[in-house]
């Protein structure tokens, strides 16, 4: 049996791999995970993010093998769809922190539909007073 010695980011990004296919996460949960992994994975594979084609080239003169964009390494390893996975990352990136800690504990909210719905609202105006209360944003009568 081989064991393998694994540090800092690299086991880190291991146990963010681990909690993505358990499937035990909430959706919330989920998408802070993915967007977690993107800037571990990025930050060690800097030749792997988008549109960063001077890394890759200096990867492709040296003759080294070219590792899968962050995306397709992580539908690779949890199955999920690209879309999925991008969808779930524009989540954790758009909701911000404190709004995220109020839905967390609300089933009803802390799906993936509704919070790509959440994600995509520009503008608090666009959301009914109610919610704009949950979020903490001062409503004006």
């Amino acid at each position: 049996m081989n064991v393998i010695d694994v540090t800092g980011l690299k086991a880190r990004l291991i146990e963010i791999d681990e909690n993505l296919v358990r499937n035990e996460l909430s959706a919330i949960e989920y998408a802070d995970q993915l967007a977690e992994r993107q800037e571990i994975y990025e930050g060690l594979y800097p030749e792997t993010r988008h549109g960063n084609t001077t890394e890759r080239n200096k990867v492709k003169r040296n003759n080294c093998v070219l590792l899968p964009s962050f995306t397709q390494d992580t539908v690779d390893k949890t199955g999920k769809s690209k879309r999925t996975v991008q969808q779930a990352i524009k989540v954790s990136k758009s909701i911000p922190t404190h709004i995220k800690q109020e839905i967390k504990n609300i089933p009803a909210i802390n799906k993936t539909t509704e919070l790509q719905a959440l994600a995509a609202i520009t503008a608090p105006k666009d959301l009914p007073k109610d919610e704009q209360r949950l979020m903490g944003i001062i409503v004006m009568p």
